[in-house]
């Protein structure tokens, strides 16, 4: 197996210089100064998505390559010459998942965008319920989910020292550290998935936990400070593994000078906002203060939750998993207003715009200032896997020129 990550790695030749451009860019907006030009990040296997692509994969690639259908990607014709492995092949093999993630680290580098190269071991949200005991199930086409939720009792009396003993953390440890050695300075590894606080407590309680909060609010609290306990002590756990430091992170493409950890807060757009700000508000700080701060995201459409996001000091960015649901310019702006930078793809192209009038219309609310956003291109049907993606784009340094050139001071 060893041969087939030896055989694919010397394809990975990123340009040092250019990533590091990348980086000093972001780490800008973080900083709150502004760069030379606003970050973009590009990148994608673009032959993974085809009809062909598909049924050679015979899995939902959507979810191993987050870059896929951004604009930007490369062809990468050796992609088609290699072996590929569903996600429970993966999730058990760290030749097999290193082998599928060096495939977007190749993209990315062939983009020469701002994108940052760092893959994590993707044991998704099974990490953070292994480490209550709680059965998961392993799937070749999804990633894996518990088989079953926890009573209140067994998850207060679990004891979460020595954590990287604990569950799923002695595997991700070793994946974590084989992918260090075989990338050799070309790419990082990123922290695994280790789910908010508040999201912990749902899948280990399922819906169980709304009515627990009326039945027994005492012990909501106890979950929560278990659940922020198990967030704490495993990042410190895994960023010991990667030599990270606790207030910056690397996050796939992106770089995070300013913060060290990334919040789910899915479960949350299900909470009133006084239910949140009493149960989740008070753990998502706690959770974040050992960290310097960090970032959040959530899938759907909350208004609500956004704006109590954006109100939290420790939160220094926010991604939205759906931003097309969200009106682009007053969204924008709440971000400007706060302070906080925006991350991860990007309101999409209409289909009636041309790209220039596209990367128009997310420059227009800025109004000339550099700051507050990291932005990931996309298309309207992007996300939507029964329809092709949209053509005619032009080549990565096509996109980053003409990104640039909207952004130079007209004199």
């Amino acid at each position: 197996m060893d041969s087939i990550v030896d055989k694919i790695l010397p394809l990975l030749n990123p340009d040092l210089e250019v990533v590091k451009e990348g980086r000093r860019r972001q780490e800008a907006i973080w900083e709150g100064y502004e760069p030379d030009f606003l970050p973009i990040l590009i990148g994608g296997v673009k032959n993974l998505f085809t009809e062909a692509g598909y049924y050679k994969l015979k899995w939902n690639w959507s979810l191993l390559f987050p870059h896929g259908k951004l604009r930007g990607g490369m062809e990468i014709p050796e992609f088609d010459l290699f072996p590929h492995y569903n996600l429970k092949e993966q999730f058990y093999d760290k030749e097999k998942m290193l082998a599928e993630y060096l495939w977007a680290l190749i993209a990315a580098a062939r983009s020469k965008s701002d994108a940052q190269l760092s893959i994590r071991a993707n044991h998704g949200v099974a990490i953070g319920a292994s480490l209550f005991g709680a059965k998961y199930q392993v799937l070749s086409d999804s990633p894996p989910w518990t088989k079953d939720h926890m009573s209140i009792d067994r998850i207060l009396h679990q004891d979460l020292s020595n954590i990287g003993e604990k569950g799923l953390c002695p595997r991700v440890a070793e994946f974590m550290n084989y992918y260090k050695r075989k990338l050799s300075g070309k790419a990082y590894v990123f922290l695994p998935l280790i789910s908010g606080p508040f999201d912990l407590a749902y899948i280990l309680r399922g819906n169980d936990i709304f009515t627990d909060m009326y039945d027994s609010p005492h012990s909501v609290f106890r979950i929560m400070e278990k659940t922020t306990e198990a967030f704490i002590k495993s990042n410190l756990f895994f960023k010991k593994v990667i030599d990270e430091p606790l207030t910056s992170a690397m996050s796939d493409s992106l770089y995070m000078a300013s913060g060290g950890v990334r919040i789910t807060e899915d479960s949350s757009i299900l909470l009133s906002p006084v239910m949140w700000n009493k149960f989740v508000k008070p753990f998502v700080r706690e959770a974040l203060k050992p960290f310097g701060g960090g970032i959040v995201h959530f899938c759907g459409q909350c208004e609500r939750l956004l704006d109590n996001e954006l109100s939290i000091p420790e939160v220094r960015g926010v991604n939205l998993g759906q931003p097309e649901l969200y009106d682009y310019g007053p969204t924008i702006k709440k971000f400007l207003a706060a302070d906080k930078t925006y991350f991860g793809v990007c309101w999409p192209k209409r289909k009636d715009e041309s790209i220039k009038e596209y990367f128009s219309r997310i420059l227009a609310p800025l109004k000339g200032e550099k700051r507050c956003l990291i932005f990931h291109p996309a298309a309207e049907g992007d996300l939507d896997l029964s329809h092709p993606i949209e053509e005619g784009w032009p080549s990565p340094e096509g996109i980053i020129q003409l990104w640039h050139s909207l952004q130079e001071r007209k004199h």
